[in-house]
């Protein structure tokens, strides 16, 4: 084995991190892009979005809260317009938005979102709210 300056520590941490499947591992935990997306999975995001399709975790449609005014007319008002939500927050701050719970202080529950809801309500955010350059 070639000489190298790691401590023993680093060694044993770098051996359990591939023994743990390392960058293999990494890779399937890799959050998609909105962007990657297919149009299907923008279909299923508009579905989702509106309730046409539930939620897997059943959760409120996002459409019972929020609005947004170029896509519908239906719409709550008691949340923001998320007409410009992708823009604002992009793939990972607005992934961890649509995982917790909508209502603060609501019931402990898993994930609100399934990781394809996810992606798919995010794809459907970009094509609402992106600017030509971003498409």
């Amino acid at each position: 084995m070639p000489d190298h300056d790691l401590s023993e520590a680093q060694v044993a941490a770098l051996l359990d991190y591939l023994h743990a499947g390392g960058p293999a591992i990494d890779e399937q935990h890799r959050l998609r892009l909105a962007a990657e997306a297919t149009p299907l999975d923008v279909q299923q995001g508009r579905k989702l979005f509106l309730g046409e399709t539930r939620l897997t975790g059943g959760a409120l449609a996002c459409v019972f809260c929020h609005q947004l005014p170029k896509e519908t007319l239906l719409g709550g008002s008691l949340a923001p317009d998320l007409s410009g939500a992708y823009t604002r927050y992009l793939d990972w701050a607005l992934d961890q938005r649509l995982r917790r719970p909508c209502v603060p202080g609501g019931a402990e529950q898993a994930a609100r979102v399934a990781e394809t809801e996810s992606l798919a309500l995010r794809a459907f955010l970009r094509s609402v709210s992106a600017t030509p350059s971003s498409r």
